[in-house]
């Protein structure tokens, strides 16, 4: 149970920190603006249990108004996850937003990164926090990465626009 704390206000203070960040950060000043949208799915092996092994998807959505990217998330994404899509988003201003659409029978639930899904494994944790989605090591972060740059070109947006 103290493990369990521990993770769960050490990630209350990460979603916090990225809520403090956007509302400093993020800001518009265009009278007119053009809204673009797009959608992507990963579709990620999942790990079930050490020797059987699924497929989930995330869905990720954009919807940009002007020079504002809101990406959309089918499940509750940690933290680190959404920066990767942060940091790989050709505009500037740009925030995650989770549970998009979770009422939707492909809803993963939490989205746990590499670093958590090793944190419970060396505790000896069994059951992953709230059955959390579990990626091979490695694959998520680099999805990631990958869709978030498909979304922006399908929308018309590319890189040199704003960020990069």
């Amino acid at each position: 149970l103290e493990l369990s704390k521990e993770l769960r206000d050490r990630l209350a203070g990460r979603h916090l920190l990225d809520i403090l960040e956007a509302d400093r950060t993020i800001g518009c000043s265009m009278r007119e603006a053009e809204i673009r949208h797009a959608v992507r799915c990963i579709t990620v092996p999942e790990e079930e249990q050490e020797d059987s092994w699924s497929r989930s998807r995330i869905r990720l959505r954009l919807v940009t108004i002007g020079d504002i990217g809101l990406i959309g998330v089918n499940g509750e994404l940690f933290s680190t996850l959404g920066e990767i899509i942060i940091k790989n988003a050709p505009v500037q201003n740009v925030a995650v937003i989770n549970h998009d659409c979770s009422l939707m029978l492909d809803n993963p639930g939490y989205i746990l990164d590499d670093e958590t899904i090793d944190l419970c494994r060396r505790a000896d944790i069994v059951r992953m926090p709230h059955d959390g989605f579990r990626a091979h090591a490695g694959y998520l972060p680099k999805q990631l990465a990958q869709k978030t740059g498909e979304l922006f070109a399908e929308a018309g947006i590319q890189y040199g626009n704003g960020r990069k």
